[in-house]
């Protein structure tokens, strides 16, 4: 009853009845958007809805609560992405790595505690790259950079060196080779 005195004339009880259901579907498929308050989910929600809901087209064949839930899916799912991703980010608690690992106040420091990089392996990693690298034809070099660097898919590559799939295939078999007589297998 509180709800339509909160959001009474704004929307109706269509609107606001598919924004629960799709806000109660969303949050068991997607558990860090459990612990939100319902009623901050509904109203953000339903903000989203008035600033989009002008942009419903009645003659699309699609029905208003159909077009409804989609815009408010995408929104939860936006939410929901920018929740793992500040769960990502380091919180506001930090440490000084000159800070003793226990109460004795001869204790070493966390610093201390944190292996030293192996900078003499990475060069050396780097170096075998190289000179792997090297063995291998241009196109061979672009199609790594392509893969790896670039991200590109398989199709992407392919396209891309306007090569045909069984010349890649034949080109990854020998980048493969190469990078195995290195013993640079799954770097």
């Amino acid at each position: 009853m509180t709800e339509r005195l909160e959001y009474a004339g704004l929307f109706t009880d269509l609107e606001i009845g598919v924004v629960k259901n799709v806000i109660n579907e969303v949050r068991r498929q997607w558990p860090c958007l459990e612990k939100e308050d319902f009623d901050d989910l509904l109203q953000s929600c339903l903000v989203k809805w008035w600033t989009v809901k002008n942009t419903y087209d009645e003659n699309s064949g699609t029905s208003l609560s159909t077009y409804m839930a989609a815009v408010i899916w995408k929104h939860l799912y936006n939410l929901k992405e920018n929740r793992l991703c500040d769960s990502r980010i380091i919180s506001g608690k930090t440490v000084s790595l000159d800070q003793p690992t226990n109460d004795d106040k001869d204790s070493p420091q966390l610093i201390d505690r944190i292996p030293a990089p192996d900078y003499l392996h990475f060069f050396e990693l780097k170096l075998t790259i190289q000179v792997s690298l090297s063995a291998l034809s241009e196109r061979q070099q672009e199609l790594c950079r392509l893969l790896g660097e670039e991200g590109l898919s398989l199709t992407d590559a392919v396209k891309y060196l306007k090569a045909s799939r069984m010349t890649v295939y034949r080109d990854i078999k020998r980048i493969r080779s190469v990078f195995e007589k290195q013993n640079l297998r799954g770097i």
